[in-house]
C-alpha cells in the first residue's frame, strides 16, 4: 500500500447568509472563553479599505513557539501529528519527541551580514513561512482555507539585530506564537455572510479526520443557526476598583525620559518611546475584552487564548499590511496624542475636542514627531521595495477612539522581487512608531532604562495567508493576563524638549482604557 503523501491540506467549505456577531460566536464554540488555544481577531472598522473580515478559530491543529534558541511545534487537535510528521519530512534537523512535539534548533547567525540583508538571517519565521506557504491546498474554494494566527513579539528583533541584554530577565511570553487553525469561521461584514471552514492534514487515519471535518462543520452550522444577533457583554460597574500597581512610579518614569532626553541632546538619537507596565487582576479577560470593544471600537480587536495567557486588546495601528497577489506593502505610522474632549460628566463636547484637533495638528512638537515616524517608515519600506513604487497615501489624518485622538499616516510601497511578507516584516520590525528613531540607537537605550522585557507589547499580531498576504497590528491598547493578573504596558515618544510630567501622564492616558475595562470587568467592583 503507498504511504499517503503528507503535506496536502483539504478544506470543507459551508457559507451561511449572515454576518453573526464574532464575540458570539467566539462565546459560542469558546465555552465563553475557558477554550485555550482558541482565536479572535474582529474589526470595528467596516469601511473600504479596512478590515472587513472577523476571523474565529474554533480549533487548531499546531501550536508554534518560539524562545530566544528554539522553536516549539505542539500537536493541539487531532490533525496535529499529520502536521508535524510533514514539518519533520521537510525539516530533518529537527527532532520529535515521544509526545509527538517538533523542536528544531534555530542557528546561529554568521558573521554580521550587509544591512540589506540582516533580515534574511535564520529565525522562528522561517518555520511560519513554511507552515503557511508550502503545504498543498486540495482546491482552493476560499482563500482562508490555511492560515496561521499570531503574534511576533518585540523581543524578536534579536534575531536580527544584536542589542545590549540589558538589565530585564527573559519575557515569559514566547518571542513568537502562532497557531494553524484547522476548525476557522470567517464573518464577512460587507458581504453579510458568514464562512465555515473544516480542513484535514493527510497522513495516517485522515479518512477519519475528514468524516469529523463535516460532522464538525454541521455542528458549527446548527450553531450558527441559533446564535444572538449580537451578545451584549456584562458591564458591571459600582463599587471601587482597585488601582492597578506600576513597575516605575510617576517620578521614576520621569526620571527616565529625563535620561533619555540628555541622551538626545548628546546626539545618541531623535526620538525613544519609553514605556511601563500596570498591573491589576483580570479574573475575567473575556468579559474585560467585550467591555473594551465596546468603548474604545478599533481597526484590530483581538483575544488570543493560549495554554497559559491571554492576549487581548483594542489596537488602532497597522503594523504590517502585504496584500499577497499585489505584493504591496504597508505601513501606518500613528504618533501625535492628545485626550479627547469632555464634559465634567464625561459625555464628548464637540466644540472642546475640536479645540483639541486643532491644538494636535499645530502643535510642533507632536508635528515634528510624527514626520520623523513617516520618513522612518519610507526608509524601512526603500529596504524591500522596488525602486519609485514608495509613496505617502495618507498624511496628518486625525483619528478618534474613545479616551484619546492620534495623527495617523501612511506609507506603501512594492515588494522588490525575492522579497515576501515574513521578510518585509522582519525588514521593518519593529515599528518607529514603538521604538523611536534611528530604530536601533533608540532600541539600545530601552535596554538600559525599561524594567522588564517588552514581550507581547509592541510586537505584532495578526494573520499569514497561504498566498502571502500578511495583517498585522502593532500590539498596543492591550493586556497580558496570566494566573488571573493582567499586564498592560503603555508608552510616550520622548524628545529633546518632552516635559516628564507630561509624558508619564500620556502612558496613564494611553493605558486607561484597557485598565477601565479589567476593572468594569472584575466580580469585586460589582459586589463592593
Amino acid at each position: 500500500m503507498t504511504p499517503t503523501r503528507l503535506g496536502i491540506v483539504t478544506p470543507v467549505v459551508r457559507r451561511i447568509p449572515g454576518a453573526g456577531d464574532p464575540l458570539s460566536w467566539y462565546r459560542a464554540v469558546s465555552a465563553d472563553g475557558a477554550t485555550p488555544h482558541t482565536q479572535l481577531l474582529e474589526s470595528a472598522d467596516h469601511t473600504p479599505g479596512g478590515t472587513t473580515r472577523s476571523l474565529i478559530g474554533v480549533r487548531s491543529a499546531v501550536h508554534l513557539t518560539a524562545d530566544r534558541t528554539t522553536v516549539t511545534v505542539a500537536p493541539t487537535s487531532p490533525n496535529g501529528p499529520a502536521a508535524i510528521a510533514w514539518l519533520a519530512e521537510r525539516r530533518p534537523d529537527g527532532r520529535t519527541d515521544s509526545a509527538g512535539i517538533f523542536r528544531l534548533a534555530i542557528p546561529a547567525g554568521g558573521p554580521d551580514p550587509a544591512e540589506r540583508d540582516r533580515f534574511r538571517q535564520p529565525s522562528p519565521l522561517d518555520i511560519v513561512r513554511e507552515l503557511a506557504g508550502q503545504i498543498q491546498l486540495a482546491g482552493a474554494p476560499a482563500r482562508w482555507c490555511h492560515l496561521l494566527i499570531g503574534t511576533i513579539g518585540y523581543d524578536a528583533i534579536d534575531y536580527f539585530e544584536t542589542l545590549p541584554a540589558g538589565p530585564q530577565p527573559e519575557a515569559e511570553a514566547p518571542r513568537v506564537e502562532f497557531w494553524v487553525p484547522d476548525r476557522l469561521i470567517v464573518v464577512d461584514h460587507t458581504r453579510d455572510t458568514t464562512t465555515l471552514i473544516a480542513t484535514t492534514w493527510s497522513g495516517p487515519g485522515d479518512e477519519y479526520r475528514r468524516h469529523d471535518a463535516s460532522a464538525d462543520l454541521a455542528a458549527l452550522v446548527e450553531l450558527g443557526s441559533g446564535l444572538p444577533a449580537n451578545l451584549a457583554h456584562r458591564r458591571l460597574d459600582g463599587g471601587i476598583p482597585e488601582a492597578p500597581a506600576v513597575d516605575q512610579d510617576d517620578p521614576a518614569f520621569e526620571a527616565v525620559v529625563t535620561e533619555l532626553a540628555e541622551h538626545l541632546r548628546a546626539g545618541d538619537g531623535y526620538q525613544v518611546v519609553a514605556s511601563r507596565t500596570f498591573t491589576l487582576p483580570c479574573p475575567e479577560p473575556l468579559t474585560a475584552y467585550g467591555i473594551l470593544r465596546a468603548a474604545n471600537p478599533s481597526p484590530y480587536l483581538f483575544f488570543l487564548n493560549g495554554p497559559a495567557t491571554v492576549l487581548f486588546g483594542a489596537s488602532p495601528e497597522t503594523c504590517l499590511r502585504v496584500d499577497g497577489p499585489t505584493r504591496r506593502a504597508t505601513i501606518v505610522p500613528i504618533a501625535g496624542t492628545v485626550p479627547r474632549g469632555r464634559r465634567p460628566d464625561g459625555t464628548i463636547d464637540p466644540d472642546l475636542d475640536t479645540r483639541y484637533e486643532v491644538a494636535l495638528r499645530s502643535d510642533p512638537k507632536e508635528l515634528a514627531e510624527h514626520l520623523m515616524l513617516v520618513d522612518l517608515a519610507r526608509n524601512d519600506l526603500a529596504r524591500i521595495s522596488m525602486p519609485g513604487t514608495r509613496s505617502v497615501t495618507r498624511l496628518l489624518d486625525v483619528e478618534r477612539y474613545s479616551h484619546v485622538m492620534h495623527l495617523v499616516s501612511e506609507v506603501t510601497g512594492v515588494l522588490r522581487d525575492g522579497v515576501d511578507a515574513i521578510e518585509a516584516y522582519a525588514a521593518t520590525m519593529p515599528m518607529g512608531t514603538l521604538v523611536g528613531a534611528p530604530k536601533l540607537e533608540a532600541a539600545s537605550l530601552l535596554r538600559r532604562v525599561e524594567p522588564g522585557r517588552r514581550g507581547y507589547y509592541g510586537g505584532a499580531v495578526g494573520y499569514l495567508l497561504s498566498d502571502g498576504s500578511l495583517e498585522t497590528a502593532i500590539v498596543i491598547r492591550s493586556a497580558v493576563v496570566r494566573d488571573g493578573v493582567a499586564s498592560v504596558r503603555a508608552g510616550a515618544g520622548i524628545v529633546l524638549d518632552s516635559i516628564p510630567a507630561k509624558e508619564a501622564a500620556e502612558t496613564r492616558r494611553k493605558a486607561a482604557a484597557v485598565i477601565g475595562a479589567i476593572q468594569r470587568a472584575a466580580p469585586e467592583v460589582a459586589n463592593a
